[in-house]
């Protein structure tokens, strides 16, 4: 089975399945059209049924009719007492069937006439029944007594003749509204019979289509895997030979520093002593070229040092020495070496101390690295304002907050300060620097179990935050 695919990417019926659809979609609109036929009917069929109450009440008039009728037989025979109550009861559940019949039947016209004629009747029946209650002597009675009896007996034949009627009628409704329910019930059964045939034949042709489709495309799905899963293993070996690389490179770096090292103290050492014993025997252009081989050393040497930090870390021969210490003394400790790095009188460097700091179990020197780092950024970016650092604790774990005034960071800078030989962007390159800090800064905090966050706002500052617990695992 060959498939087509319109311009905008959906599926074409084949002419079978055209033909099929438009057979649903017909009996779809003639099975909607029975059912509001047939809702119609149904309410044909309610009004059917409702006039049974009708009925009933017509039966009920009957009977009060014909229990006025005794009670009157009564009050007629035992003229000495000449006591109308039980037939004054009698007509007055008599004008409550009455009213309950009227309004079931308010939207019937024939019934409502037929009541009202039977309410006449009684208003004569009540006139006649007056005059006796005026003069009920015996002989008044006697008088009056063939027409309550002409008036009972009209009544009765009325009532009759109505319900008999009444009865037929609702009869024959009834049966022709279940007919005509019947009648809808087998059309709408045979189609949906033909609906079903149709839907199913249609739910085939397009199953077998998508079956198709569907097998065409595991093909290419599993030619795609193929694929992927080759591109993989070649990305994997790949990333296997990066990462030993890595780890050889590491581990070489993390093992010549001393011998790295070595030489160049020797070089720094040895300066400082010509330096210092030739102060006065030198020219002065050989001191001042000294003084810049000392600061170029220096400078040298921290950097070898904090590619030899990098090493050790990725090698993992950074080792944790945790002793107890004091917090805010270390803190006090890395202001005062940065003192000389803030601009005098332009950027004030203060502390925030929580007071009754408990003794913190860590890598004292590894904080302060981390400590004096993020200091020389804020001194380093900060040319007027202020500097402050913060230690607070909370539960176990200790919360140290560096903020500055300085130049701020961008919001897209700030996903990738903290990864290798980056930079916030390319304005701070004139501030120098490798990009190393606080990559170094970050994993010496999670090696001490902790993190180091930053936020900034560009032009208004950063605060970088670091977040360790107060005992670096168990006390030895």
């Amino acid at each position: 089975m060959r498939d087509h695919f319109s311009p905008w990417g959906i599926r074409s019926l084949t002419p079978i399945q055209i033909v099929l659809s438009v057979g649903v979609g017909l009996l779809l609109l003639l099975t909607g059209a029975l059912i509001i036929f047939a809702n119609f009917n149904i309410k044909a069929a309610n009004t059917a049924f409702n006039s049974g109450y009708v009925l009933n009440d017509l039966a009920q008039i009957e009977r009060g009719i014909l229990m006025l009728r005794i009670e009157t037989e009564e009050f007629i025979q035992d003229s000495q007492k000449a006591d109308l109550e039980s037939v004054d009861r009698q007509r007055a559940l008599l004008a409550n069937q009455l009213r309950l019949a009227s309004t079931e039947a308010a939207d019937a016209t024939r019934v409502t006439r037929a009541l009202a004629d039977i309410r006449n009747r009684l208003g004569q029946f009540d006139e006649t029944l007056d005059r006796v209650r005026a003069d009920p002597t015996p002989e008044q009675i006697a008088f009056y007594t063939p027409l309550l009896r002409q008036v009972l007996t009209e009544l009765e034949s009325l009532t009759k003749s109505f319900y008999n009627n009444e009865e037929n009628r609702f009869f024959v409704n009834i049966a022709a509204a279940l007919e005509t329910q019947s009648r809808y019930q087998r059309l709408l059964l045979a189609m949906s019979g033909f609906l079903a045939i149709l839907g199913l034949g249609l739910i085939i042709s397009l199953r077998r289509s998508v079956n198709s489709e569907l097998a065409r495309a595991y093909q290419l799905l599993e030619e795609e895997n193929q694929e992927r899963r080759r591109l993989f293993e070649e990305a994997q070996q790949a990333r296997a030979g990066a990462e030993r690389a890595n780890h050889a490179k590491s581990a070489f770096l993390a093992s010549m520093s001393h011998e790295i090292r070595t030489p160049l103290n020797a070089i720094i050492g040895f300066t400082r002593i010509v330096r210092r014993k030739g102060a006065e025997a030198l020219p002065q252009k050989q001191v001042e070229n000294l003084d810049k081989v000392l600061v170029s050393a220096d400078h040298l040497l921290r950097l070898i040092n904090t590619v030899l930090d990098i090493a050790k870390i990725e090698a993992g021969r950074m080792d944790v020495q945790p002793t107890t210490f004091d917090i805010a003394k270390l803190v006090d400790a890395s202001t005062t070496t940065v003192q000389p790095l803030v601009r005098e009188g332009e950027v004030h460097l203060k502390t925030e101390i929580e007071p009754d700091l408990p003794s913190i179990y860590s890598d004292q020197d590894k904080i302060k690295q981390v400590l004096i780092n993020l200091l020389s950024n804020a001194a380093k970016f900060t040319q007027e304002g202020q500097i402050t650092v913060s230690a607070c604790h909370q539960a176990e774990m200790l919360t140290i907050a560096v903020s500055d005034t300085g130049i701020g960071i961008s919001e897209e800078a700030l996903e990738q300060i903290f990864e290798e030989f980056q930079q916030a962007d390319n304005s701070t390159h004139q501030y120098g620097g490798t990009g190393l800090g606080l990559s170094i800064s970050r994993n010496l905090a999670r090696l001490l179990g902790g993190e180091l966050t930053a936020t900034s706002t560009n032009g208004s500052g950063s605060t970088f935050t670091l977040a360790i617990p107060i005992r670096y695992g168990p006390q030895l």
